[in-house]
């Protein structure tokens, strides 16, 4: 039940509830402004709900120390941030892990064909910033960057907001059976909105208004023939 409002605006999440098992993978699914995002930011104490609480493991997400926190949830933007340093560098910001294990998430990721292009290592410098011989990632490379330091460790928790939205149709496949995969235990929300990506969800919350209107699995939600249900059938129209 919780509540919030940015501040000098109308707009927030209203008596809004879920309850996500350990391992389970959710999907978050609306419109643009219907509150996905604003969930993310609640999850990293980025702000504060305004009542109602986040518990984990029973706990208040308040009583836990904010860095400790949110060093244990792996977050993929849509557009992530990448920086004027080293390959390598870029991949380790949450781990640091020995080099072999870089090229294999490469390869997990098909990435490595950054590097055929430009004849490139891990120690190349992405950008030109501060090396003209430095690497310039194409939108896909970039996502892919972004979710390779999700791949040096563990943690407790995933949260990939629209992690896919520059991938081409292949390597977003691949992704999603990355993310789906019976062997991953991590707990995963994936925020998205194609829907395509979704299908095999634990849960799929559909979010209008800063509030959740629609949930269950994909065959649940199509046989409601509710909000979800037009979404998902205007955009397979495309694929038929």
């Amino acid at each position: 039940n919780i509540n919030f409002k940015y501040e000098n605006s109308n707009f927030g999440l209203s008596n809004f509830s879920m309850s996500i098992r350990k391992g389970q993978k959710i999907a978050i699914v609306g419109e643009n402004g219907a509150g996905k995002t604003t969930l993310t930011k609640l999850l990293l104490r980025l702000y504060d709900t305004d009542s109602g609480d986040i518990f984990i493991n029973n706990k208040s997400i308040k009583e836990y120390d904010v860095e400790s926190l949110r060093k244990s949830v792996g977050i993929a933007f849509q557009t992530p941030l990448i920086y004027a340093v080293s390959m390598s560098e870029n991949m380790k910001l949450y781990h640091d892990v020995p080099d072999d294990k870089l090229i294999e998430i490469l390869e997990k990721l098909k990435l490595q064909t950054v590097f055929d292009k430009s004849g490139g290592t891990l120690d190349t410098m992405i950008t030109k910033e501060f090396d003209e011989n430095g690497i310039i990632l194409s939108g896909g490379e970039a996502q892919k960057l972004g979710l390779s330091r999700l791949y040096t460790g563990d943690f407790g928790l995933l949260i990939l907001d629209e992690p896919s939205a520059a991938l081409d149709p292949l390597a977003e496949y691949e992704l999603s059976k990355m993310i789906f995969d019976k062997t991953n235990t991590t707990t995963t929300i994936l925020i998205s909105h194609r829907l395509s990506t979704v299908r095999d969800a634990d849960c799929i919350y559909l979010v209008e208004n800063g509030a959740i209107v629609e949930s269950g699995t994909h065959d649940e939600l199509m046989q409601k023939q509710g909000k979800y249900y037009d979404m998902f059938t205007k955009q397979a129209e495309n694929y038929i």
